[in-house]
This record gives C-alpha cells, sequence and structure tokens, in this order.
C-alpha cells in the first residue's frame, strides 16, 4: 500500500506538472483577460474535499467566501492543492 507522504508527494509532482502546462499554454491569454474564470464554488472544493486540504498551500483562515483563493492581483494564492477543475477550466 502506497504511503500517504508518497501520495502526497506524487500528487504535488502531477499538480506542478499540469501548472507548467496549464501557464504554458494559456499563460500569455490568461493574463490579458479581464474576466475571472475562477468561482467561488471551485475553489471551495480545496476546503471541502480532505485531500485536497491536506494538499493545500493555503490555510481556511486566508480563504475569502466571495472570492475564494483568487485576487485581482496576483491570481490564485493555491500552488498546491487546486481542484482538478482548476485545469479543465481552460479559455477556448
Amino acid at each position: 500500500m502506497i504511503e500517504l507522504n508518497e501520495l502526497i508527494s506524487a500528487h504535488h509532482n502531477i499538480e506542478h506538472c499540469l501548472q507548467k502546462i496549464t501557464q504554458h499554454a494559456f499563460g500569455e491569454e490568461c493574463t490579458k483577460c479581464t474576466d475571472v474564470c475562477c468561482k467561488e464554488e471551485f475553489c471551495r472544493e480545496s476546503i471541502d474535499i480532505p485531500f485536497l486540504r491536506l494538499l493545500s498551500s493555503g490555510t481556511p483562515e486566508e480563504y475569502n467566501q466571495t472570492t475564494g483563493w483568487c485576487t485581482m492581483n496576483t491570481g490564485c494564492e493555491l500552488t498546491l492543492g487546486r481542484p482538478l477543475v482548476c485545469y479543465v477550466n481552460i479559455p477556448d
């Protein structure tokens, strides 16, 4: 059986790869966009799902009930523990 720490490490590696792919494919387009595709209900998964909460780089105290983890200046505040929808909700 895979140890929890091994699973967390593997997930972190996968998530970093997904972020690089997303940034490479859509980063320039996203920086020009004025419409925020992130929704609080998506962000909420990072707190509501125990495994994502364990992985998350944020804390519930930092979470904003209106905007989730998204800020207009820096985008998503989470570096790890983002819900999978963050990697499939990509621009057309």
